[in-house]
């Protein structure tokens, strides 16, 4: 279908004059080239992955009526009395929306707020961005954090550039805080977004999995300039949290 934002255009690219900052990170810290969507079916699938190594057999965006039942990273760290957050941009509880579409978009943002086992309380540590910054100025990131992006999205024809910014402001923070010691950050995306990529998706544990797509992490611990190969997708995200803290793979 023809769409008026793009007009003519069927492909495009961008490199490091259009998305300095990001080119910037790939050369100073580590970037994956081989990191894959782990659902096709869109954002929430793929954003229950980094939360629980599954897709919990989601086909869309629509979230399931029962809720997010399978178990997720974090009630692991609940179990473990470790501390977490979910850091969601331009997030307010009292402009969350009561229709079932602004319900769905919500739970896209946060999926966390979906996983009926976890308890009510829970609901608190999803919390807006700004608070990130507060955190860090004080010295006090939890044990394990998520950032998700919504205003400044990178979807096309949108301009990735503001969600660069937003990345930027997060990252530089983090630097520049007496966090940075031990933290390690990694930035990669639901989906594609319409983004065009030539490699074609390879199947992991016996399931086809989604288009790649960018991943950069960002850490003192990230070997500079390198890139790393390894076949990765979204699950790898609660992989390495597991992996860090002892937690047992979901």
């Amino acid at each position: 279908q023809p769409n008026p934002a793009l007009g003519a255009l069927s492909m495009g690219y961008l490199d490091g004059s259009d998305l300095p900052y990001y080119w910037s990170l790939a050369n100073r810290f580590t970037l994956f080239d081989h990191f894959f969507a782990a659902s096709q079916a869109g954002a929430l699938p793929n954003r229950v992955a980094a939360i629980a190594g599954q897709d919990a057999s989601l086909t869309t965006n629509t979230a399931p009526a029962g809720g997010i039942t399978v178990p997720t990273v974090f009630n692991q760290l609940d179990q473990k009395h470790l501390s977490w957050k979910y850091y969601v941009q331009g997030y307010s509880t009292s402009s969350a929306g009561t229709t079932p579409q602004q319900q769905a978009a919500r739970l896209i943002d946060a999926p966390v707020l979906g996983v009926p086992s976890l308890p009510a309380a829970d609901a608190t540590k999803v919390v807006s961005s700004s608070q990130y910054f507060a955190d860090l100025a004080k010295n006090q990131l939890p044990h394990v954090f998520y950032v998700s992006g919504t205003v400044d999205s990178e979807r096309a024809p949108q301009n990735p550039a503001h969600g660069e910014a937003f990345v930027e402001s997060l990252v530089n923070a983090l630097i520049q805080s007496g966090e940075w010691d031990h933290t390690v950050l990694l930035l990669t995306y639901d989906n594609s977004g319409g983004w065009y990529d030539n490699l074609p998706p390879p199947v992991i544990g016996g399931a086809q999995v989604g288009i790649r797509v960018p991943a950069i992490l960002v850490s003192p611990y990230a070997r500079s300039g390198h890139v790393d190969s390894t076949i990765l997708d979204t699950a790898s995200i609660p992989a390495m949290i597991d992996s860090v803290f002892g937690l047992g793979a979901l």
